[in-house]
């Protein structure tokens, strides 16, 4: 964690959103090892910007440095978009501040 661009932004608690979420987490002997917070509109273009659709956002996408690549994360993503898709929801957005601006890193239909 401490090697990303994220590194400044810990967070103890878990955000509020207003509309309705997919929150999972990963652990291991009761310790949480990766966490994904994804948002999903209510009205088309209240949060996604390329999309002709409602579709959803992910937020926030943590894994602890020492469980990466174990597959965690992507396991965690097929069980949130197999339930974005039992919603109805077949497009998704994931932003990044990695780079010298805020910009938008992956737009995918689900």
């Amino acid at each position: 964690f401490l090697d990303t661009s994220y590194h400044d932004d810990v967070m103890t608690k878990r955000v509020k959103y207003e509309n309705d979420t997919i929150c999972l987490v990963a652990s291991e002997d009761e310790k949480i090892v990766e966490l994904i917070d994804v948002e999903i509109e209510k009205k088309l273009k209240t949060l996604c910007v390329a999309s002709s659709h409602r579709g959803a956002v992910i937020w926030n996408l943590a894994l602890l440095p020492q469980y990466r690549r174990r597959h965690i994360a992507l396991d965690l993503w097929k069980e949130a978009r197999k339930k974005l898709l039992e919603k109805g929801i077949h497009y998704c957005e994931v932003w990044t501040s990695r780079m010298k601006r805020q910009s938008l890193v992956s737009i995918t239909r689900i």
